[in-house]
């Protein structure tokens, strides 16, 4: 067998099909085609109908490792393939793009490693059809309706305490009706002026301030989803009231906490920093791989459709799959990030939901002294996938 055969195979079966295809019960397969060699492919795919197509391969691979794709010669966005484990003979079918527009008829594609030290093998690869009418489907909801004990049901969330993050001014207190309450189908979090003793404080703390603070000038909640998704659509109807300091946010983190921030990756769905009455922020925080450092897409700021965003219900989402990230407001697209492999993406694992309502600190800034209380109300959290 010569090298060009072994590295590019122009072999096609009509079935091919290794793994099982109820795991991907949204989609239809449109080819299967089998594989040979390790670390660079080029064959030939078709599909019967102009669309949007995510591409798979059945494969071993022993580390993980950045693909170059290119379909009929025109570079691809393609998904970092994980590591499947540590011998040869384990396979799993492994995603290597989505949302790839593509017409119908036959197309050329070629898959390749550039790590010499690589040993992805890969043999069969997986062309499906990407059925939008049924893609949103609602997978979690809290509509705030159950209000037993005006309290956030406790299996959908836990609650945060103490001082937190970015030395923000309240202290957030453990589940207590003045700071959150569900009444009328709606989850209040509330900002108090009210002088609150801080139970992490430590006297011999030198450097972290959250543990070095004895007392807070205010209280509030901060509020977690106990479920995590990949990918899909969340939806956050709110509305809040104005005032200087304040800081209310709706925002996703990942669940792989090992990673550390921001290498778990974080989704600002909707920021308010009270600077204005007419802006807020969709940001987007990743590692920068090349640098070790945090990278932030998006400046903060975003004009509203109206001008006046204050005591008025609006309706916060975020689209998220394999290759970028979309915000809209009240169905108004404001913001999208695209995937960037060189830099990092830091989304491929579950992300969590949260909502809190800080006050001052380093997004907030100087406090209003007349503020005694500010409310941030949500009607409803709604995850689709």
């Amino acid at each position: 067998m010569n090298i060009m055969t072994k590295f590019f195979c122009f072999l096609s079966l009509a079935c091919c099909m290794i793994l099982n295809a109820a795991e991907y019960q949204n989609f239809q397969y449109e080819d299967a085609v089998a594989l040979h060699g390790q670390n660079q492919y080029r064959t030939w795919f078709s599909v019967a109908s102009d669309g949007e197509y995510s591409l798979y391969v059945d494969a071993n691979n022993r580390s993980r490792e950045d693909v170059e794709l290119l379909i009929d010669g025109k570079q691809v966005p393609s998904l970092a393939l994980p590591k499947v484990g540590s011998d040869a003979k384990t396979f799993r079918r492994l995603k290597l793009a989505a949302n790839v527009p593509l017409k119908a008829g036959k197309h050329q594609i070629s898959i390749v490693v550039n790590n010499k030290k690589a040993t992805l093998k890969a043999r069969a690869l997986l062309v499906e059809r990407q059925t939008f009418p049924h893609r949103w489907q609602l997978v979690w909801s809290d509509e705030f309706d159950d209000t037993a004990d005006q309290l956030p049901d406790r299996e959908k969330w836990w609650i945060e305490e103490g001082f937190l993050r970015n030395n923000e001014a309240q202290y957030y207190t453990a589940p207590r009706l003045e700071n959150l309450k569900v009444a009328d189908g709606m989850l209040t979090i509330t900002v108090r002026r009210e002088p609150w003793k801080n139970r992490f404080y430590n006297p011999n703390e030198k450097k972290d301030w959250r543990y070095m603070r004895k007392t807070a000038e205010f209280t509030s909640a901060n509020v977690n989803s106990r479920m995590a998704w990949q990918y899909g659509r969340i939806d956050v109807r709110f509305k809040m009231t104005g005032g200087k300091g304040l800081w209310p946010a709706v925002w996703t983190l990942g669940e792989a906490v090992g990673l550390g921030w921001p290498g778990q990756g974080e989704i600002d769905i909707m920021e308010y920093f009270a600077l204005r009455s007419d802006r807020f922020a969709n940001v987007l925080h990743v590692k920068n791989h090349k640098t070790g450092k945090h990278k932030q897409y998006g400046n903060g700021e975003v004009q509203l459709l109206d001008d006046q965003l204050l005591d008025k219900f609006h309706i916060a989402s975020v689209v998220w799959d394999e290759n970028k990230v979309s915000w809209y407001l009240d169905g108004v697209k404001t913001f999208e990030v695209r995937r960037d492999n060189e830099v990092g993406w830091d989304l491929e694992n579950p992300q969590y939901f949260k909502a809190n309502l800080a006050i001052g600190g380093d997004g907030g800034g100087k406090i209003d002294p007349t503020i005694q209380k500010a409310d941030f109300v949500l009607d409803y959290v709604r995850v689709y996938q």
